[in-house]
């Protein structure tokens, strides 16, 4: 249900800005093809997949450890935080971009200058916790990336080949017949921190409620 919900967040974030859709689900749709009827088991497993990145790379790094276990707000809670900022901030500063263009503006096409303004909100998050607890942040933010895009692009290629459908295809700077966009590196990366928030959060509850 979060991976669901995250996606489909991201991408009305998304079509805030541009003109059209970054990825369109052919299969089983929901929400103006946002996601899909059948992404609830594949997002439970990238659940777990960002999670034993975490628990390879992060687990025995006192600096994760003792920071997320003694701060006085939690890492997610300060993710947040940091992350509507930058989207307030992409909020105000549209009026003044689009000042001169026709009601209802969009992109229509992804460049470095407005990709980057996108991404602002992440990378003031991943600014933020990584000077609050350390590199090992960035380097998670990079994992993250790399290896849930992989994963995704392998899991995408397997089912074509089993059901010889496309479960969905990226639409903005798309290679392999929309499998693959390096533009989603950066939702991946931001999925990451999304389901260690999500994960921390839901161990503090357990913990309330069961000890």
């Amino acid at each position: 249900f979060a991976g669901v919900l995250g996606e489909t967040l991201f991408s009305v974030w998304w079509r805030l800005f541009y003109k059209g859709k970054f990825w369109t689900y052919r299969v089983e749709t929901l929400i103006h093809s946002y996601t899909s009827l059948l992404n609830f088991i594949p997002w439970g497993m990238g659940g777990f997949l960002y999670l034993n990145v975490i628990s390879r790379f992060a687990a025995n790094d006192n600096l994760i450890r003792t920071a997320i276990a003694s701060a006085s707000l939690p890492f997610y809670i300060i993710f947040c935080l940091f992350f509507l900022i930058g989207l307030s901030v992409q909020l105000l500063a549209w009026p003044i971009i689009v000042r001169k263009k026709p009601i209802n503006f969009r992109f229509e096409t992804v460049t470095p200058a407005n990709f980057l303004f996108f991404c602002l909100p992440l990378a003031l998050s991943i600014a933020a916790v990584t000077i609050l607890y350390g590199a090992l942040m960035l380097k998670l933010a990079l994992m993250f990336a790399v290896i849930a895009s992989l994963a995704e692009y392998i899991f995408g290629k397997a089912t074509e080949f089993f059901i010889s459908k496309k479960l969905w295809v990226y639409n903005y700077l798309a290679f392999d017949n929309g499998h693959f966009t390096p533009l989603s590196l950066m939702p991946f990366a931001l999925g990451g921190f999304y389901f260690w928030g999500i994960a921390l959060f839901f161990q503090e509850v357990f913990k309330l409620f069961l000890f």
